[in-house]
């Protein structure tokens, strides 16, 4: 992992920031229109919903954010990853596999034997990274109100 870069749980006040980061992350790389921050803003208020069995990871540089995941645990048991992205500058340097293993770790210990996320075709990558922590792609659906083009919105699930 990039030297410098730290992840750790979240602070009060930062789930807001962290919506931001995430907004911006999206409409600089993909294009994403304004409306896609109140989805963000929703997927983050579920952090609240269950303080136990849900937690927000961030990446941080130099007192910025550089990454975030999220673990929203479901009442049948489930876990559900949110809001993972890395900022650019730390792409490819192993922040998100550094993210990824520690909502994993969590997903373990709070036995969520099922996890789930909801991706994006366009996010290469990110999908990529999924695959090698095991997720496979199980159903997929159109997804036209985020941009000003057409993306694939993926379900990708992982079973302990």
């Amino acid at each position: 992992m990039t030297t410098g870069v730290t992840v750790r749980t979240y602070r009060p006040g930062e789930p807001s920031l962290v919506v931001n980061f995430y907004y911006r992350l999206f409409s600089n790389q993909f294009h994403f229109l304004p409306n896609t921050e109140h989805y963000f803003l929703h997927a983050m208020t579920e952090l609240y919903d269950q303080p136990k069995g849900n937690e927000l990871w961030i990446a941080e540089e130099d007192g910025n954010i550089v990454g975030s995941i999220c673990v929203i645990g479901k009442k049948d048991g489930t876990g559900q990853i949110r809001l993972f992205g890395t900022d650019p500058s730390v792409q490819g340097k192993g922040v998100g596999s550094k993210l990824m293993s520690t909502a994993m770790a969590f997903c373990k210990q709070h036995e969520y034997r099922h996890v789930y996320l909801w991706t994006i075709d366009i996010c290469e990558a990110a999908v990529h990274l999924y695959k090698k922590f095991g997720f496979k792609l199980t159903d997929t659906k159109p997804n036209d109100t985020w941009a000003d083009y057409h993306m694939t919105e993926e379900l990708m699930e992982f079973n302990q």
